[in-house]
């Protein structure tokens, strides 16, 4: 497998190949963040594994406070890191003219959306392993059901990558999400836990409840 940076080496035969392969690099990811959730989450390394659910200090009671689940959050920063530069520079590489943003794509765009999928694939086993109600399961599923499938057919049909990276952008806001909960872990701290508040609210309203009804009037 070609698997290094290679503007000229990406397309619909492509798709499998590079799927499998970032698959393969995030389970890794997943099982690394496994092992350190003993060796730098306080209360693991303290033995109080076990928490009261009643108890919101400690990461959140939907996504559970479990080894695994706190592992899902640390791996899945790691993940949101090089999605969201993927998806920023896609995003401006496209957004020049109409035929660029329906019909352009480049290797950055291309690598965002393999990433999103992969992501949203490992996370299939890792919601039905870990702690969670029944119906966070069954949203989770269903986002990645329809995230599967949308930005497959973006990426199959080598179009409107440009509004795929676009509405993959929102997920800068999740970066600051999965950190409110990490930070519990660590910190009470209201200054702290505030800014990354303020954050996470501002990625929230401009790269969700702006950018959505954005992408359906501009697509």
């Amino acid at each position: 497998m070609k698997l290094y940076y290679n503007p000229n080496y990406y397309g619909k035969d492509t798709i499998i190949e590079y799927v499998f392969a970032i698959s393969i690099l995030m389970s890794l990811s997943f099982y690394l963040s496994w092992l350190l959730v003993p060796i730098i989450i306080p209360r693991f390394k303290n033995n109080q594994k076990d928490v009261n659910n009643n108890n919101l200090d400690v990461s959140s009671y939907k996504h559970g406070k479990g080894r695994l689940s706190i592992a899902d959050l640390i791996h899945h920063q790691i993940y949101l890191i090089p999605l969201n530069y993927l998806c920023f520079l896609g995003t401006y590489q496209l957004y020049g003219n109409f035929e660029s943003r329906w019909y352009g794509k480049t290797w950055e765009s291309y690598m965002a959306i393999i990433v999103y999928i992969s992501g949203n694939l490992i996370h299939i086993p890792i919601t039905l392993m870990k702690e969670g109600t029944l119906s966070y399961r069954i949203q989770m599923l269903t986002h990645h059901f329809i995230s599967i499938t949308s930005f497959s057919y973006s990426l199959y049909n080598e179009n409107i990558l440009y509004f795929s990276c676009l509405m993959a952008c929102c997920e800068l806001s999740t970066l600051f999400l999965n950190q409110s909960f990490l930070l519990k872990e660590y910190t009470k701290s209201p200054l702290i836990l505030a800014i990354n508040g303020i954050c996470l609210w501002l990625s929230f309203i401009f790269l969700r409840l702006v950018l959505f009804p954005y992408v359906i009037y501009a697509y």
